[in-house]
């Protein structure tokens, strides 16, 4: 893989471990602090009215499941060019799709106070995957044709 690509991939990396700790952080404070109580409270009521409706997360969930499928149609296609690092980042993405459909459903997580911060970050974390699944796959195809 090409340098450049090397420290964009590092980059998202640690992209996706920045976004992952505020929500973690916010998540355990709002058991210490009543301020934070308060704030995901009401932030739980508006995300719920919107972008956190059950028809939207019904739409997410699709969404994910539909590309976490063509992942894995991708893989078993192309099953003998992925290899190491490859197989791992889009192993990877189908993981972070399915945890991110199953953390919607989970009672326990709905229960957390930070569940939409949470949701948020699992969303944008996943994404970022599949980026980094779609670069490292055309770097691939480079280097086989």
């Amino acid at each position: 893989m090409k340098k450049g690509r090397k420290i964009f991939i590092t980059i998202l990396y640690i992209f996706q471990i920045g976004i992952l700790i505020p929500s973690i952080v916010l998540e355990l404070l709002s058991k210490e602090k009543m301020g934070v109580m308060r704030y995901l409270v009401y932030k739980n009521t508006v995300f719920q009215k919107g972008f956190f409706s059950s028809n939207s997360i019904r739409l997410y969930s699709g969404i994910l499941i539909v590309m976490a499928l063509a992942l894995i149609i991708y893989g078993l296609r192309d099953i003998r060019k992925l290899r190491g690092y490859s197989l791992l980042v889009t192993v990877g993405a189908i993981v972070f799709s399915i945890g991110t459909v199953m953390s919607f459903n989970l009672k326990y997580m709905q229960e957390m106070l930070g569940y939409h911060f949470l949701l948020i970050s699992f969303l944008v974390v996943t994404l970022i995957q599949y980026i980094k699944s779609v670069i490292v796959l055309m770097n691939k195809k480079e280097i086989n044709n």
